[in-house]
């Protein structure tokens, strides 16, 4: 029988290997994959502190891009200029912006009354129908929906407007024919949109473009999400 001096020896001795092994294992052991059951016991520490650093990630990469945002959108007409690539563009641009000053958005964008409300409980989805304006010369519309644009930059906006009663809308369009170098945009615009600019390139729109997959929000320089690009026959869905 040992005695209880040996005892405290040989309990000291257990103490110092241990020690060191946890000295060991947080200096040498966690960059190689090394891992003791005693950590086990802090997983769901772990995993919460993961959830975490990942949503300050995702709160980090939202700041930065309002910031980005706000940037662009405080650029001024000549700045936007000499980043634009081609002088299409920069005519285009500077028809958006001309025409937004004698064209202002409409403050009752979200109500359905009277006969546009009897007519679409009537008729349902249909009811929404694309009119084409004075100025789009290079778009004809078939059967209220069937689009077919023959040149030039172009938007038609729908006759109807989505009512604000509801968080998500949502709508698809079939890409019957996308030839290789056309860009379609695919969004929303308040009323009173250019109708020779397309839409997201403008204030007051967002839309996804096939020519490059970006979706952008109210303008050129905006490209607010990156998605894949969509081809003919492809079906685009728009929430």
């Amino acid at each position: 029988m040992m005695s209880p001096a040996a005892i405290a020896v040989v309990t000291a001795v257990c103490v110092c290997i241990l020690v060191a092994l946890v000295g060991f294992y947080l200096r040498f052991g966690r960059g190689r994959g090394f891992q003791f059951p005693l950590c086990e016991c802090a997983s769901g520490f772990q995993h919460s502190y993961t959830g975490q650093v990942h949503e300050a990630i995702r709160h980090e990469r939202r700041m930065a891009r309002d910031r980005r945002r706000e940037e662009i959108h405080r650029l001024g007409t000549e700045e936007v200029l000499k980043k634009l690539k081609n002088s299409r563009a920069k005519h285009n641009y500077v028809y958006a912006c001309e025409y937004a000053k004698t064209h202002p958005i409409d403050n009752s964008e979200g109500t359905i009354v009277g006969s546009e409300l009897e007519y679409v409980i009537e008729n349902g989805a249909s009811a929404w129908e694309f009119v084409p304006a004075v100025e789009n010369t290079g778009v004809t519309v078939q059967n209220g929906n069937e689009i077919e644009f023959t040149g030039g930059e172009q938007s038609l906006i729908a006759n109807l407007q989505f009512p604000n009663e509801q968080r998500v809308y949502y709508f698809e369009v079939r890409l019957d024919s996308l030839p290789e170098g056309t860009n379609v945009a695919i969004g929303v615009a308040m009323k009173s949109y250019p109708p020779l600019r397309m839409a997201g390139w403008a204030n007051n729109s967002v839309a996804y473009h096939t020519i490059d997959g970006a979706a952008y929000y109210s303008h050129p320089l905006d490209a607010c999400r990156k998605c894949i690009r969509a081809r003919t026959s492809d079906t685009v869905g728009v929430g």
